[in-house]
């Protein structure tokens, strides 16, 4: 909305009159004084939508609602701030979800004539597209994996038929990895540098660039579903889906651990397997398995609880851990109702087992897959909904994003 139809909305509204009843209007008041912006904090990166700011300067209200706070870049772009507290030196602002390098932060008082002097606060995206996947093409990522470097890894389709394996780097840029007809489920790298991949059958299977795969044995009876996989420091892969959760060893050896319910995602760290997995309508989250010395699993621990925290429609379906313990889960509808709304599509859970919605009312939603790319990136790739009318046009319904967490990745 342009600055100039703000401001006019603004008057219009301190200009209306209901009824009859006695004009409030004085024409002995007094003008107030111009309100002045001497600093504003942070003013290196505001992620929009996310943060708060502090404005500080003179001639503001005490009263919240008294103080206006735009957002404008000259070029009819704009919006208003939230001012969520007030003194008449010092504001605290929540900052609107317009993402512009442009962006010009200025103040309007009721009672003053003019507006304060303007000062630049770019507004950096939470999240951005990530991989330049070909919308046309109906080009998608599927399954992905980093390696701790920054590189990712994932597995392409192009109208839903598979095309291939490829790494991008951590500036997007992508090279083939390897060829395969097969969409992956799951992929994750070990420290060898073997790719191993599922795709909801009995195997396992090592992907080495580009070389034929390879069946990692056993194979598991008929029935069982691998949809995801993990490796851990040792070099034995771990995979989970239904009916239990795998532990493949270097010797060609495999233990089992009989898990109750659906795992839809699973990673190895601190000495304990984590998996994101679905047992009812009303049960779906994170449970923690402590590995022992024989490689199978302890007790279980529940650690987040999507339907309780965020209604009917969350199942828990990715996970990502990051250096200092905080889990990051993804959340997507049931698939008895892929088109349900999930408000808030990544919650962040503390070491100590606190649940809060990542940057609520931001990130689009909902989630299929999570891995950390370089730093505090973390990738998440959004599934696809058919109804799909609350994605805004500018990030033409991308797949595959880079978000900013500000936390840094566990390698």
């Amino acid at each position: 909305m342009r600055l100039s139809v703000l401001l006019l909305l603004a008057l219009a509204v301190a200009a209306c009159d209901s009824g009859e009843g006695e004009s409030i209007y004085d024409p002995n008041a007094p003008i107030g004084a111009t309100p002045v912006i001497t600093s504003v904090s942070p003013s290196d990166v505001v992620l929009a939508g996310v943060d708060e700011i502090v404005i500080r300067g003179e001639n503001f209200s005490s009263t919240p609602s008294q103080n206006q706070v735009f957002f404008a870049d000259g070029a009819g772009e704009g919006a208003p701030g939230t001012v969520l507290s007030a003194s008449p030196t010092e504001l605290l602002v929540k900052v609107p979800n317009l993402p512009n390098e442009a962006l010009q932060v200025r103040v309007a008082v009721q009672g003053a004539r003019n507006l304060s002097n303007p000062v630049a606060l770019p507004l950096t995206p939470a999240f951005v597209p990530f991989g330049d996947l070909s919308a046309g093409d109906k080009e998608e990522a599927v399954a992905i994996t980093g390696d701790g470097s920054g590189n990712l890894y994932a597995s392409i389709t192009i109208n839903g038929s598979s095309a291939g394996i490829v790494r991008f780097g951590p500036d997007g840029v992508r090279q083939p990895y390897t060829s395969s007809s097969f969409v992956w489920s799951d992929l994750t790298l070990a420290p060898s540098g073997d790719l191993y991949g599922t795709r909801l059958l009995q195997i396992l299977t090592r992907l080495p660039q580009n070389a034929p795969q390879e069946i990692v044995q056993p194979i598991l009876p008929g029935g069982t579903r691998l949809s995801t996989t993990d490796v851990a420091d040792d070099g034995a892969v771990w995979a989970g889906g239904s009916p239990a959760i795998y532990r493949f060893d270097l010797a060609g050896g495999m233990v089992s651990t009989p898990f109750d319910g659906t795992v839809r995602d699973l990673l190895v760290h601190d000495g304990n397997v984590f998996v994101a997995a679905t047992r009812s309508d009303t049960e779906s989250g994170v449970w923690r398995l402590p590995i022992q010395a024989d490689g199978t699993l302890g007790a279980e621990t529940l650690v987040y609880e999507a339907v309780a925290d965020q209604g009917a429609n969350a199942r828990a379906r990715a996970i990502a851990i990051a250096q200092d313990g905080t889990l990051f889960v993804g959340l997507a509808p049931p698939q008895t109702a892929p088109n349900a709304v999930v408000t808030n599509p990544i919650i962040e859970v503390s070491p100590s087992g606190e649940a809060r919605p990542l940057y609520p009312g931001v990130l689009p939603s909902p989630v299929l897959a999570l891995a950390w790319g370089a730093g505090s990136t973390l990738h998440m790739i959004r599934t696809q909904q058919v109804n799909d009318t609350t994605t805004p046009a500018t990030i033409d319904r991308a797949r595959l994003f880079a978000v900013q967490t500000r936390r840094q990745g566990a390698p």
